[in-house]
This record gives C-alpha cells, structure tokens and sequence, in this order.
C-alpha cells in the first residue's frame, strides 16, 4: 500500500534513430531500480505511468543499437517528456547478417569480417549519389573520384587488385537483386562514363553491408573475389502512413582547377580579354543543384509499403555540364499466411546528362584552354568547344520479388528473382561549321544490359544437445546476362540543322550481342557449442558458359570459426565483447564471352570481296582464375561499447590467372590467347576503432577511424611475360605491384650535370605503385542535447603515383608554372648555370619525360561535413512528426604534395574494368554544398 499512496507520475516520450529521426518501435525503454518500463509503439512512443517521485536512472536498450541512460527527476503529479535518440552499435554480436551467411547469421557466428553502413551514417553524410556514401567509411574500401564533370562514375576496390585482366569491381546486389557494376556509355570524347550503381537514391538506403576477398564472398562464386557490396532498401512496417519530405539546395564550388595557378583564364575574373569569355569574366562558375525527395510507409498485417520519389538537377561548375533526372521505387511486403512472407521491389531512375569535352582530345577543355596559345582553338576562342553536343541518357530498371517460406521455427526457405535493366544512349554531334571537323559529325550508342538473377537458399537449425548447435544451408544461384551495343556514325553534313545518323554523306554502324549464363549451388554446414564457438564449413561449384568446353565445373570452398572468448566467467566485465575469429575461402573471375572459342573474323579481300582470316586459336581446356584468402582477426568493445574496434590481416593468393599470351605464329592464328598462367598476391590489415569520447546526457561526442595497407605483387606471369602492358605506361612485372609506374627518370637528381644539354636518364625505372598501399579515415561526430549534430568525415590515401600528363605537356609547351623560372633561365642564351640534374630533366622542355612528372599521389581529403539541426517538438506545428535542418559539404580541404590537377583525377574513367591510371587534362573532382529541410508527417 506504501507504493499506491506515494506521490506518482509518468514518463512518457519518442524513440528515435540518431542520425536520420526516424522512430524505432520495439525499444524496451525501462527503470532498472524500479523494475518497470514499457516498450515504444510503431511510431516509436512509449509510456510509463506510476512512477513514485523521485531521482532515477531511464535506459533505453535495442538490439544493434547502443543502450542510452538519460539522469530524470519525477514530480508528483507530473508527466515528463524524455525522447531519446539511439545510434547504432557497431559491435552488437546478436546483430543479424545477410550477406555472405547463406542465410542470415547473428554477427557471434561469422568467421570473417564485414563493414555494415547504417541509414544514419547515410543521412550525415554529403552525398550526391551512392558512391559519395561509402567513402572514408571502412576500412579496406577504396573509392577514388575520376572526375568533377557531375554524373561521372568513380572507381572501386575492396582490397586492392587481385586480377590484371579480368576486373576489381566488386559486385553489387541490391535487395538480392544483382546489379550491373561497370560503367556505362562512356566515350573518348567525355573519357567519363556512367555507373549504375550511383542510379540508387542513396535516401532508399536502410542498409549496407560490405565483404571483401574471397574468405567472404565464396559462396557467391565465380565473379566475387573483388568483394561484395549488399545494399537493403527501405521496406514498410505496420501503423498509419508516414510521410518524410526533403528538399535540397545547393552549389557546386571551383575557385581554381589544381594545385597551380597555371593559367589566368580559369581564375576569377580573368578571361574576359580573351575571346569566348562568358559574360562574367570566368569560366568557372557556381553550378546550382537541387533536388526533392518525397516518401511514405506504412501498412497492416498483411500488407506493408514503401514508396518513394526523387527529382533532382544538378549543375557542373563548367556550363553546360550538368545532369538531371527522377527516380522513383515502390516496396511491398504481403503476409498471406503465418509461414510465408512475399517482398517485390521495384525501382526506376531515369539520367539526362550533358558533358562537355574532356581529357585528351583537341577539342577539350581543358586541353585548350591550359596550353593558353598552345591550344587548337581559332584565335584561342576555347568557348567553341562547347558547341559539340555531347549527352548521355540513362534509363535503369531494377525488380526482384522474394518468397520466404517458414513451415517450421526450424525451417526457412528462400527464392529470390530478380531482373536489373539499363539502357544507355549516348549521342556526340559536331555541328556543321565546327572548327575542328568543318563539314560535321554525329555518333549514336545506344548499350543495354539485361541481368537476370535466380536466387535459392534454406535453412534448417536445430540443437543438437544442450550445448551444440547446428545450422545447415543449402542453395543456388543462376544469372543470365545479355549485353547490346549498337554503334552508329554519321560523317559530312550537308548543312546546318538538327541532325540523325542518316544525315551524313557517309555512314557506318557497328553491332554487338552477347549472352552469358552462369550459375552454381553451395552447401555449407555450422555448428555452434554454447552459443560461444561457431565453426562453418562450406563449398560452392560454378559452372559457366564462357569455361572451356573440356573445364567442367569450379570448387569453391571456405572453413570459418569464431569464438567469442568474453563470454567466459574469467573474462573482465569492463571488456565486454572480445570475438576471436578466422577464415579461408576462395572465390574467382570468369573469362570473357569468346575467350575459349576458336575465332574468325571477316576482312575485305581484293575487289571488296568478303572473306575470313584466323583471329584467337582457342582453348578448350580455359577456366576461371581463383584468388585464395586466409584471414584472421577480432572484434572487441569495452568499457560499456565505448571503445570498439575490429582488426583483420589479410593474404591473398590469385593463382590461374587469366593473362594473354601470344600463341605460336605458325598456327595462323595471331591474336593473343588468355590463358591460365599467372599467379598475384595481395596481403594487407586493416584496423577500425571508435571511442565514445563523451557520453552524457545532453553531449555525445564520438571519435573514430580506420587505417589499412593492401600490398600486391604479380609473382609469376607465365608465358605472358615478364611484362604486361596495362595502358599509359602502367605495366605489370614480376616482382613489381599490380600495376607499377615504370618510365625514365634523371639519374643523380641532386648533382649538377657535366653537359646540361643531355643529361642522363635511367632506362625505364619503377617509380612507384599506381593504386594507394595504405589508407586512413577519420570521423567525429558530436550532438548536443538530442537536436544539433556535427559529423565530419575525413580520408586519406597513400604509398601511390600518378602521372601528370598535364604537367608533362605544359612543360614541353613552356606553360607550367613551377617550371617558368628555369626555362626563362635555360631560354637567355642556353643558361643552366647552378641547375641540377632533377631541375633540368623536369623543366627542360627538350628533356623532360612522363616519368620525371610522375609523383607521389599521397593525399589527405575532407569528404563529408555535416551541421545538423533537428527541431524540438515543441517548435514543430501540429501534423508534424519531426523537422531536421542540414547543412553539407563535401570536399572541403585538400592536402597534397602531387604538382598536377588533382591526386584521384583519371583521364580515362569510362573505361570499365581498366587497372591503369593517368591524370591528363580531364576535369579534377569538385566541391559542393547543400543546405536541406526534411519534414515528418
């Protein structure tokens, strides 16, 4: 009777995720010295009514999230009003895994590693499209920005390069569904091109999951060992619809292109004696971006929904670059009965972008407007490159329906299909009265990829005895894929006017289709021994239609343990997770459509009489070439999830790797062969940590980062060696990384030469690995009273070169600042006086070579800054479930030493699948900044 007649109130407030706002039902939000709580409803409330006045101590605790405790004081009488923002934990061991499980796994049973990026690290971030998402995030994934031209694709690796021919793309699956990961109707004019991948609304995004090398991706077979990237939508949940509402504002920001002031036309203000100049005096402009994102969810117990829709415009800070579209997804999810669940997914997005002419072309840019007078522009007019219409028109489909079958607790079956469509036009046009072709020209390509995904798996768990635990999956995958490109030419207008193909004197066209079918079945087995030690056994076998006729199928398997060691009794209680874990797998690459058949190809004879000629001999025996991964690690946090972290050291070994080789010329057959003959290795850690610097009520302050190394080696080519050219003076060599940098270089750099007129340069010398050897990323976070967050993600890439043509060609064009000194010098009568070697060789233009302008590529980058705001209830009018105010940058501050446009700026980024990497002429990455409202109703 004490308890009913003391002085009581109530605690009553809302849930919410940290980051994005949105409401987490299910959180047990509790009391613990009065034994009392209750749990949060759909729309994320709770309350607790009879609470004796007093000082207490309310925690909110939910699996994969961090426990909160929030310091509160109850009057009699009195309602007090306690939300709570929870940020996910990166170290939750019953948090549930999808990708590469065979099935979903709690994270204490996985023996390798994996990288999961939640919604609100995707809500914090400064993001254009997908790719911006995952940088500076994990450790072990690269993403390297190609271009500032807005909709250009960037390039990714998990681990760094385990193959020479057959592409580092890790796959891309999106609700089970496989995606198209290459680029997409890139042309030489752009030397950018389009990545699916980047169609995705990164605001659909729930969750990502990363695995990297073939210890984690072998039950995905052929075509995974560069990783694998799962990314989980937005699905519905039951309650009344919920509408979000964002808009975005913003620009795109250059003040001057490089790390040199190397030409007054692209500085503020300074071309307006030049002719073409825009009516500003600058090239260089602030390109206006915008976009508007509106979604709902809801449903009841039979039929939950998500639905969204996207516009957005996007200008580059060159006009009239730029890029606009729309997408749009619907997900729904249907309960017919109490064992089976039905999900369909559908998303299309549709890309409308404008480029303007890049890189290494006499109509660039670029090209034109650095060299000053050594341009191909009439009277330096660089403006009339900008007459050439250059587009590209992307239309992407992706759906995937998934059945999910529960007849037991025990027992869960999965079938998943899937279809992922992208259709591409790209259309370049030379107007008639072109300075470059006076009479005109028109190309059209139009490229479509059709993937067809069928995905099996079940799963059937038991306990073997009290103390083991057993868990069998079973399943397979089969992938259908067809490729379309149609290339079509018009030459030598009669006039002006719109154009077609057919408008040209002369016309050509050029076809290709290609159809693939792959596919394989895996059984994998784990058992478990007091939910503490887990051990997995597993195998795959691939089959593929582009395997040699007499290959036969490929074996994958893999063997994981791991072994959470703080569940004992002698282990600290400050130290509560420590999971031991390990890993061996394999994984591989496929050769391409025609690479093991005997071809032939058509030439033109005397008096244009069609006819044959031997191309590639063939080999009936060609498989696939396997990479191997032994990994091992831990996963730890202590000191109540304040301090967490994860390490992993990694070795690869890709042995049949496919390389091309020369066959014997008296066969008649002159076209190179891939075969199986190479052997690589790749070894590296990586290391993430992350420290709750300051937990308080009203203050949270995290700190974390990663760094990691990836080192590779090509250990024997075979008969394709003892070198490989891989494009731009890149090349491959035993012994050396995949790929190095090998060019001349002055010899004794530092020491004044006898005869400056010749001096001495080394004879094609390594320079330095292409691909960065070590990565760091940092990140902090700091929120204040549940409502302003700063987020801040910085990355860093090191132990790389990259070759400036840029810088190469200017100085042999005497239009390079860092070397304007000492050519004047060299220039009054042939003066070297007091040169040295390394000056000269860079600066004289009659000397200088790519490999004196090929430097270290080490940089340090700002990628995301984010100021958040999220309004108190009490401000927000009735209707409105919550209000959050952004204001975002992305790369903010560059640190560099490299003299050239950019360290991640890649001429040739439309060239999916390509290992080398030069810098020259094309556009370096840009910095933006939006300000964005998003509203709850």
């Amino acid at each position: 009777w004490t308890l009913q007649a003391a002085a009581q109130g109530t605690i009553e407030g809302t849930v919410t995720e940290q980051g994005t706002g949105d409401p987490l039902p299910g959180v047990n939000v509790a009391i613990p010295d009065l034994n009392v709580g209750a749990a949060t409803g759909l729309d994320g409330t709770y309350q607790i009514t009879d609470v004796p006045a007093g000082e207490y101590t309310l925690q909110a605790r939910f699996v994969g999230f961090q426990t909160r405790q929030r310091t509160i004081e109850v009057e009699d009488g009195e309602t007090v009003t306690v939300n709570i923002a929870l940020r996910e934990s990166t170290m939750e061991m019953d948090e549930v895994v999808v990708t590469g499980t065979g099935g979903n796994a709690r994270r204490r049973e996985i023996g390798n590693s994996i990288t999961q990026v939640s919604a609100a690290d995707i809500e914090a971030t400064a993001n254009a499209n997908f790719s911006d998402v995952l940088q500076g995030r994990a450790a072990g994934v690269s993403i390297i920005e190609n271009s500032g031209q807005v909709g250009a694709g960037s390039s990714i690796r998990l681990r760094g390069n385990n193959s020479v021919s057959q592409g580092n793309t890790p796959l891309i699956y999106i609700d089970g569904v496989r995606m198209d990961n290459g680029n997409v109707a890139g042309d030489p004019e752009t030397n950018q091109g389009v990545n699916p991948f980047d169609d995705i609304n990164p605001q659909d995004i729930q969750s990502i999951e990363v695995i990297k090398g073939p210890a984690a991706t072998t039950l995905y077979g052929t075509e995974a060992s560069g990783g694998v990237i799962q990314i989980f939508t937005k699905q519905g949940a039951q309650g009344a619809p919920q509408f979000d509402f964002t808009v975005r504002q913003g620009i795109n920001h250059m003040n001057r292109l490089g790390t040199q002031d190397f030409h007054e036309e692209l500085g503020p203000n300074s071309c307006s004696d030049e002719p073409g100049c825009p009516s500003d005096g600058d090239f260089l402009r602030a390109g206006h971006t915008q976009s508007y994102n509106l979604s709902v969810r809801g449903g009841n117990e039979d039929l939950t929904y998500f639905a969204s829709g996207k516009w957005s415009s996007e200008n580059g800070v060159i006009a009239p670059q730029g890029s606009d579209g729309y997408a749009i997804r619907g997900n729904f999810g249907f309960t017919p009965t109490d064992d089976i669940r039905i999900q369909f997914n559908n998303s299309y997005t549709y890309r409308d972008i404008t480029w303007i002419p890049d890189g290494n072309n006499a109509e660039g840019f670029l090209l034109n407007s650095l060299r000053g007078e050594a341009g191909y522009t009439p009277d330096g007019n660089d403006a009339l490159v900008f007459d050439m219409n250059l587009g590209t028109a992307t239309n992407h489909f992706t759906s995937g329906i998934t059945f999910n079958w529960t007849p037991l607790t025990s027992v869960n079956q999965t079938v998943n299909l899937g279809l992922d469509y992208v259709n591409s036009e790209y259309t370049e046009e030379r107007p008639f009265g072109f300075f470059y072709e006076p009479l005109g020209d028109r190309e059209n390509d139009t490229d479509t990829r059709r993937r067809l995904t069928l995905d099996y798996n079940g799963t059937y768990s038991t306990d073997l005895t009290d103390a083991i635990s057993s868990s069998t999956t079973w399943g397979g995958q089969l992938f259908q894929d067809e490729f379309i490109n149609l290339n079509g030419f018009g030459y030598e207008f009669a006039g002006p006017g719109d154009k077609v193909l057919d408008s040209g004197a002369r016309t050509e066209s050029f076809e290709s289709r290609v159809s693939e079918t792959s596919g394989g079945f895996f059984a994998q087995q784990r058992f478990g021994w007091n939910d503490q030690v887990f051990v997995t056994v597993g195998l795959r076998v691939d089959g593929n239609s582009t395997f040699g006729e007499d290959f036969g199928l490929a074996p994958y398997p893999k063997v994981s343990a791991s072994y959470l060691i703080s569940d004992h009794g002698f282990f600290p209680e400050w130290w509560e997770t420590m999971k031991l874990r390990a890993a061996f797998g394999e994984s591989g690459q496929a050769p391409g459509p025609f690479a093991s058949l005997r071809t032939y190809e058509s030439v033109s004879g005397d008096e244009g009489q069609p006819g044959v000629t031997p191309a590639q001999v063939g080999a009936s025996d060609l498989g696939p070439e396997r990479s191997r991964e032994y990994e091992g690690g831990f996963d730890m946090a202590l000191f109540d999830g304040r301090v967490s972290g994860t390490f992993t050291a990694y070795y690869q070994k890709t042995y049949d790797a496919l390389l091309s080789v020369q066959p014997t010329p008296s066969n008649g057959f002159t076209d190179t062969q891939l075969r199986n003959v190479g052997t690589f290795r790749n070894q590296g850690i990586e290391l993430d940590l992350g420290v709750d610097v300051l937990r308080r009520d009203n203050v949270e302050w995290n700190v974390g980062g990663y760094f990691s190394t990836s080192n590779s080696k090509a250990l024997d080519l075979g008969d394709a060696g003892p070198a490989i050219q891989v494009g731009w003076r890149n090349e491959v060599r035993e012994g050396g990384p995949i790929p190095g940098f090998y060019q001349d270089v002055v010899v004794n750099p530092d020491q004044i030469p006898e005869d400056p007129t010749s001096v001495e340069f080394t004879d094609d010398t390594f320079i330095g690995p292409v691909y960065p050897t070590r990565s760091l990323g940092v990140n902090t976070s700091v929120t204040l009273y549940d409502v302003v967050t700063l987020d801040v993600v910085g990355e860093g890439q090191f132990g790389h070169v990259l070759s400036s043509g840029t810088a190469y060609q200017n100085t042999r064009r005497r239009a390079w600042p860092q070397c304007t000194a000492i050519q004047e010098q060299i220039d009054d009568g042939g003066n070297f006086a007091g040169l040295t070697a390394g000056q000269i060789g860079l600066c004289d233009p009659n000397q200088t070579t790519y490999g004196m302008w090929t430097k270290g590529a080490d940089f340090f980058k700002i990628r995301s800054a984010s100021l958040s705001f999220r309004l108190p209830q009490s401000w927000l009018p009735s209707g409105l479930r919550n209000g959050t105010l952004r204001l975002q940058g992305r790369n903010l501050f560059t640190a560099t030493d490299y003299p050239g446009l950019d360290p991640e700026a890649y001429e040739d980024g439309n060239r999916p699948g390509a290992l080398y990497r030069q810098e020259y002429y094309n556009m370096p990455p840009i910095r933006s900044f939006t300000f964005s409202m998003q509203a709850g109703f």
